[in-house]
């Protein structure tokens, strides 16, 4: 029997009371309806959940990976939630808001890190990952939909091996049958 992933969220707009940088309170109300979307999609194992966020020209850039279509990335996405189905605790901070052109694109900087279960038992383990992301969030007449995806390069050693360790577990879940 298939388990379903159990992803907490946790939205950390604020770091010591303030907003994060270049983010607006609206931002702040646009953005956490995004990514609390993104979460309950996790939460609900849905991919089309996840993809209904997607503009139709969504492209994404995996590490060291080329760019990703629509159809490529929804492919990853099944396949990873398919081969992944332990619990995952994620925790997404925002670090920076760029608006630009006039606000009706959102580029965000933010920090995605969890704990993810190696196995349905708790004496299976778990491992902790951390990785870097740009998001390109654009305004449209459904509302604000992502664009972008791509992954920062770290840039120290022991964020390296976070990033390889990231790396290794996405290679071993997204490759085909």
């Amino acid at each position: 029997m298939r388990r379903k992933i159990g992803l907490v969220a946790i939205m950390l707009f604020w770091c010591g009371g303030v907003l994060a940088q270049g983010m607006t309170p609206q931002h702040q109300r646009m953005l956490g309806k995004g990514y609390g979307a993104i979460a309950k999609g996790w939460q609900q194992h849905k991919v089309e959940a996840i993809t209904a966020l997607w503009t139709k020209d969504y492209t994404e850039t995996q590490i060291k990976g080329k760019p990703l279509d629509r159809a490529a990335a929804t492919k990853s996405l099944q396949r990873f939630m398919t081969k992944w189905p332990y619990s995952i605790l994620m925790r997404f901070a925002i670090e920076k808001v760029t608006p630009k052109e006039g606000g009706k694109t959102l580029e965000v900087l933010l920090t995605q890190a969890g704990d993810i279960a190696l196995g349905p038992k708790p004496k299976d383990g778990k491992s902790q990952l951390s990785a870097k992301f740009v998001h390109t969030w654009v305004q449209t007449p459904q509302g604000l939909r992502l664009k972008k995806q791509s992954i920062v390069p770290p840039p120290k050693e022991k964020e390296q091996k976070t990033h390889k360790a990231v790396k290794f577990i996405r290679e071993k879940l997204t490759a085909p049958k």
